[in-house]
């Protein structure tokens, strides 16, 4: 597993070989934040994304961003970023080129709410019995019951109806 703490440690990079939590699958591809209250700049984050993919421990890993201008930046390889991270980011812009393959968001009526410790866990469709990555969640302000998921499909072109998490 490898993840790689870059900003001080207030962001990480998990890598596709990385998984969290019991009952946890491969494949989380995430830029994290994970602690302290810094805001950065979107260039921040990806010269620090850059710096570590020269690491030893990342070169046999895919590169998560690239840039498009001095001021915009591309997840790539189907890497992600969850909305809470980006509260700590300010000026440019970041859009992902996979989101239509390889992230889904899904709207989901949920009987048990999602917890922190889900992400990462493998998540089941209702009737399709399709596969993936639990990459993040919220609930809807006005709602008890509907969350909006992302989740990293095993099978890509598919889309999952969630029931429950492994």
């Amino acid at each position: 597993m490898t993840i790689i703490s870059i900003l001080s440690s207030e962001w990480e990079i998990q890598f596709e070989d990385e998984t969290v939590g019991s009952n946890a699958v491969a494949g989380l591809k995430k830029i994290t934040h994970v602690s302290g209250t810094t805001v950065i700049s979107s260039n921040a984050l990806y010269s620090a994304v850059a710096d570590a993919m020269d690491e030893l421990a990342a070169m046999d890993f895919e590169n998560p961003m690239l840039p498009v201008t001095p001021e915009a930046y591309t997840m790539e390889n189907a890497y992600f970023i969850d909305r809470t991270s980006t509260q700590f980011l300010k000026g440019g812009a970041i859009s992902s080129t996979s989101w239509t393959t390889d992230v889904r968001s899904i709207s989901h009526n949920n009987t048990t709410p999602f917890v922190a410790g889900d992400i990462g866990r493998q998540v089941v469709g209702a009737t399709t019995g399709d596969t993936g990555t639990l990459l993040d969640f919220e609930t809807l302000p006005d709602s008890t019951s509907t969350t909006i998921i992302w989740i990293r499909p095993d099978d890509p072109p598919r889309t999952c109806l969630i029931t429950r998490v492994r």
